[in-house]
């Protein structure tokens, strides 16, 4: 019989639940070998190499992605905080700012933008920006608002040096 793609990304979460990484991205790629246009195992594909800190090629796999879905606010999410992990939190704003174009309650984005907007020095906005977050009714982004302000405050998020922008 032939294996249907979709169910090696339900193993393949059911392995992210267990925290086995390596294992999950395994059967990722089984699916995207079968069907390299497979949406859910594309989103997992990223997930699980940006978790795994492979940075470069979750990047790749997001460019993949997008290619096929270019406004897909989750994709560009990511691409974001990748964009951050990998050492550019300005690309990552940059990029926040198209997901706020095209789904301006995106949740986690104010907080996400946040981080980067201390990372890039501009600590005074990213504080403002976390207690306005910190004030609202949803205690679980309220919360972790708190938490980040907190981290902004005691300068425990580093201001990253700007970089020449990455090519595109």
């Amino acid at each position: 019989r032939e294996p249907w793609p979709t169910s090696y990304v339900l193993v393949a979460e059911a392995e992210r639940n267990r925290n086995e990484l390596v294992r999950s991205l395994r059967w990722v790629e089984r699916a995207l070998e079968r069907d390299p246009g497979l949406y859910a195992a594309r989103v997992a594909q990223v997930d699980l190499l940006r978790r795994m800190s492979r940075l470069p090629e979750a990047e790749a796999a997001l460019e993949m992605a997008l290619a096929v879905q270019p406004k897909d606010a989750g994709l560009l999410h990511q691409k974001a905080i990748v964009q951050d992990l990998a050492g550019r939190p300005a690309d990552g704003l940059a990029t926040l700012e198209r997901v706020l174009a095209l789904e301006p309650a995106f949740p986690g984005l104010e907080i996400d933008r946040a981080v980067m907007l201390a990372r890039v020095g501009r600590t005074e906005e990213a504080e403002r920006v976390l207690r306005e977050v910190s004030q609202r009714p949803d205690r679980a982004n309220a919360d972790r608002a708190a938490r980040v302000l907190l981290e902004v405050q005691a300068g425990r998020i580093s201001v990253v040096p700007p970089q020449a922008p990455a090519a595109r």
